[in-house]
């Protein structure tokens, strides 16, 4: 190049190397010439792709079944209006890695962009924005993509479908060239690992925001936290070149506020007069209390005349051991027998209002009630565990949560320990409100056609008349009645959800709110609608809350299994039950009434807050002896036993001492019988041997009674010898050890074992059938008693039916329960006892289990057919007996009785011929 031709060039260079530098430079304080104030200073910056109806990004895949979400903007025309809806639809198409389709899918969603949400303190909502302004965007829609099974390498290609614009009353309208801005993520399982490490790393972060949500980790629920840790979301990066296949933008993203403010109320739970609260524990630990006056704080409050304010705390035993053994409890009582107070308190504290007071309380091991009333008008109560593991109940409480992430004297005495509720719908009746119209389930069978009305009085505990009527498809009246219910209980520990206000008018910052007014204890009636009937009519003539449940499907459970969901099932004590904890098979659900909506829009659907708490099963449901056994009709084998009598039972067993009940006298000790009891029965000694039978022949068996001794040799496996008729002997004997000397008398010195004379029958496949009379009103009772004879102990399955399956029903009338006419249980063993057999098989162990058979009041009156079969598991015997006056002819059997299958037939023999 000539020298002329290098200075025509340096122009021309000079300008291009200007202009590289000029665009250099703009990109370079482009960020920089952005707005950095106001709305962009609490932003966040990300990364989009453009999406259009003809073209949009490729992301590929690992293949295999992914879950993609996607965050879409919509560019929206200018001059729209603020409370506009617009809607758009996402076109997806999945190919193979050949570029064959494999799937499409268009999804449709809406979306709107507030304009006037930025105050002082932030934003009410997820706001985006570009940094010029010169585009206005949608919030954040989400679409979520379940992709099937796909082959590795292929991808999902995305575009804006054609049906994008402004949702107006006649559909929607488009506007020109529709863009959205969209990002793509794909959820990922976390290991247990890796999900123990984020949880920990999240709980300690403070304020720390979450992507995509924008708010603090501590302001979410457990389940929403469990959820986020459980998966994790990866951003997808689009496939290609930047600006040929695909286009990026840039948008800034400003979180909304948190829920909680910077200064948070402390949380605390609200008592007043009459609405005390009760809180479950599970030991060994440590509790604090602390309470002050609304309006104060815990550094100390002022109540009006209140000087000496307190609250009383009172720490109450739920249950001793949680083992499940029942050893202690008398076999022959019914399932619902009570045994003396199990809730007892064991300490009782108070706590000072003003000035602000604490208390520490030390729980042993076991659960607990803490309960927590006072006097005042209203009072609040911090309750915080050295570990919120204490806390018995479900940790589902988003405060519980909240205040334990946020430092302070939280973190290093616990959480605040929260209350367990169940929240009870009820509509409102009384003067003023319609009648109640609730639909049934169609079905033939009692169960599907069994409601239950529950009233509770509410305002002032008074009587409540529940009026109710049976209407058929036409309108017709198939049955009606009315039923006063006892609703003057009142239910301090339910509360009819309402705003907790103060008597100065402040909202109190409470955890549990105090109620608007006081409630009576649910009172139940039980109807079983007649055939053909699709609907119930419920009024009252007194204001009263009343709810309408239907009865579900009585489901087998395992033996031995709670009926409570956790935690409540690490309660086994029969003679404690729960009130309002969740149950693992739910046994009623509520039902709607047909005019729901418009009694919601009245304010005639109000809902009840129950507390779960710990109560003793109500004595007044026990059913007390004397005791009588029933004999199963048929053919069939029958086997007699001496059962021991447990050490729990031994003074019942003395004090009902009839024919049947024996001593067992121990070798060289000397018992004094009271030979005045057990009649009509003579007063006999009997022996028993309980080894080989040919060790024991032609030993000898010497017997002292009253100073006089009588020896002679053992010739049979069963022998007997009268004792004189007096009012009391005082009696020994001395022999081999493989001898059973039993006596039909009692001790008076408390001295020997006690037996019981058991006639157990083999239950087959065929099954067993004993009649049982059911009174006019109430229910009746039947036992069964089980025995394992065999050495297993091994579950059995027994299926109880009543009449066939098909028992006749009150329809119409009041009634209790609907009782199921057949189920199925599994029985176990619950102890053993000693048992010595009047055949070769001498004195052994045998397992005892029990199950239990209610005719309910459901049923009608008279004779009713009670039918028991095995149906599965290990072979077993088993007896019957119900409450009732024993009859001389149908009490227990001597020892050598026995009955054959004959009718009328008795044979008294030796035990070696029995079996």
């Amino acid at each position: 190049m000539t020298g002329w031709q290098r200075w025509l060039a340096l122009p021309t260079l000079l300008a291009v190397l200007g202009l590289v530098v000029v665009a250099t430079r703009a990109l370079a304080v482009a960020p920089s010439l952005a707005p950095v104030g106001g709305k962009s200073t609490r932003a966040e910056r990300a990364m989009v792709y453009e999406l259009t109806a003809e073209r949009g990004p490729r992301f590929r895949l690992a293949g295999g079944a992914e879950v993609v979400q996607l965050l879409v903007h919509l560019e929206l025309p200018t001059g729209g209006a603020a409370d506009a809806v617009y809607r758009f639809a996402v076109a997806a198409t999945l190919r193979g890695p050949d570029g064959a389709v494999l799937w499409e899918r268009t999804v449709t969603q809406r979306a709107r962009q507030t304009k006037a949400g930025e105050r002082a303190g932030g934003w009410d909502y997820e706001a985006a924005f570009v940094v010029d302004g010169g585009v206005e965007l949608s919030d954040a829609a989400r679409v979520e993509l379940a992709l099937p099974d796909v082959p590795p390498g292929s991808a999902l290609e995305l575009q804006l479908g054609a049906d994008t614009g402004v949702v107006v009353e006649d559909g929607v309208q488009a506007f020109a060239r529709p863009t959205a801005l969209v990002r793509a993520y794909r959820r990922q399982v976390v290991d247990a690992a890796e999900r123990e490490l984020r949880r920990l790393a999240l709980a300690g972060s403070g304020e720390r925001r979450l992507p995509e949500t924008f708010l603090p980790w501590y302001a979410l629920a457990a389940e929403q936290q469990e959820r986020r840790l459980a998966a994790a979301w990866e951003r997808l990066a689009a496939e290609g070149r930047a600006g040929v296949d695909y286009r990026v933008r840039s948008i800034y993203v400003a979180p909304s506020r948190p829920p909680a403010l910077a200064d948070t109320p402390v949380p605390a739970l609200a008592v007043a007069a009459g609405q005390p609260l009760v809180l479950q524990l599970a030991g060994a630990g440590t509790v604090w209390i602390e309470a002050w006056a609304p309006g104060g704080t815990n550094d100390g409050g002022t109540i009006a005349g209140e000087r000496s304010a307190t609250v009383r705390v009172r720490l109450r035993e739920v249950a001793e051991d949680v083992s499940g053994d029942r050893s202690d409890v008398p076999e022959d009582r019914s399932a619902v027998d009570v045994l003396g107070d199990r809730l007892r308190v064991v300490e009782t504290r108070e706590v000072a209002v003003v000035p602000a007071g604490r208390a520490e309380i030390s729980v042993p091991p076991g659960w607990w009630s803490l309960e927590v009333e006072t006097d005042l008008p209203a009072a609040l109560v911090q309750v915080r565990a050295d570990a919120a593991s204490r806390h018995a109940g479900a940790e589902d409480h988003a405060i519980h949560g909240a205040w334990a992430g946020r430092g302070g004297a939280a973190e290093e005495l616990g959480a605040l320990v929260p209350v367990d509720v169940s929240t009870l719908p009820v509509y409102a009746l009384g003067p003023g409100a319609a009648p109640l119209p609730v639909t049934l389930a169609p079905g033939d069978e009692p169960e599907a056609r069994f409601v239950r009305v529950m009233a509770r009085a509410w305002g002032r505990l008074a009587p409540v008349t529940v009026r109710y009527s049976f209407v058929d498809a036409v309108g017709a009246v198939l049955a009606s009645g009315e039923h006063a219910v006892d609703t003057l209980t009142a239910a301090p520990f339910d509360r009819l959800r309402s705003e907790a206000v103060v008597e100065d008018g402040m909202r109190a910052p409470v955890v549990f709110p105090l109620g608007e007014a006081p409630v009576s204890e649910p009172v139940g009636l039980g109807l079983i609608a007649p055939a053909g009937a699709v609907r119930i009519v419920v009024s009252t003539d007194e204001p009263a809350l009343v709810a309408v449940h239907g009865q579900l499907p009585v489901l087998e459970a395992k033996d031995g299994a709670s009926p409570w969901a956790w935690p409540y099932d690490q309660v086994v004590d029969p003679r404690i039950r729960w009130r309002h904890a969740p149950r693992v098979r739910p046994r009623t659900f509520p039902r709607r009434a047909e005019d729901h909506a418009e009694r919601a829009a009245a304010g005639q659907v109000r809902a009840i807050v129950a507390q779960v708490r710990a109560e003793e099963v109500d004595a007044a449901d026990a059913v007390v002896g004397p005791w009588r056994a029933e004999q199963p009709r048929g053919s069939h084998t029958r086997l007699r036993l001496l059962e021991e009598v447990p050490a729990a039972r031994r003074r019942a067993a003395l004090a009902a001492w009839g024919p049947g009940s024996y001593t067992r006298l121990r070798a060289g000790s000397a018992a004094t019988l009271d030979l005045t009891r057990g009649l009509p029965r003579p007063a006999r000694l009997r022996y028993q041997v309980t080894g080989a039978a040919l060790d024991m022949v032609g030993e000898s068996l010497e017997l002292t009674v009253d100073g006089e001794r009588a020896a002679w040799p053992v010739a049979t496996r069963v022998g007997q010898r009268g004792l004189p008729r007096r009012a009391t002997s005082l009696v020994s004997w001395s022999g081999p050890s493989g001898l059973a000397v039993l006596a039909n008398r009692p001790p008076i010195d408390g001295g020997g074992r006690l037996y019981e004379h058991r006639q157990v029958h083999q239950l087959s496949a065929g099954g067993l059938t004993v009649g049982l009379d059911k009174p006019a009103s109430g229910t009746a009772g039947m036992n069964v008693v089980v025995y394992w004879l065999d050495g297993s102990r091994e579950p059995a399955k027994l299926e109880l039916e009543v009449d066939g399956g098909s028992p006749r029903r009150r329809s119409g009338t009041p009634v209790n329960s609907v009782m199921a006419a057949r189920r199925t249980i599994e029985v176990a063993p619950e102890r053993t006892a000693s048992a010595i057999f009047p055949d070769r098989r001498g004195e052994t162990q045998v397992g005892i289990g029990r199950a239990a058979l209610m005719l309910g009041d459901d049923l009608t009156t008279g004779q009713h057919a009670v039918r028991v079969r095995h149906v599965g598991g290990a072979q077993v015997w088993v007896r019957f007996f119900r409450a009732g006056k024993a009859e001389a002819r149908r009490g227990a059997w001597q020892w050598s009785e026995r009955r054959t299958t004959e009718p009328r037939a008795k044979v008294v023999e030796e035990a070696d011929a029995d079996e």
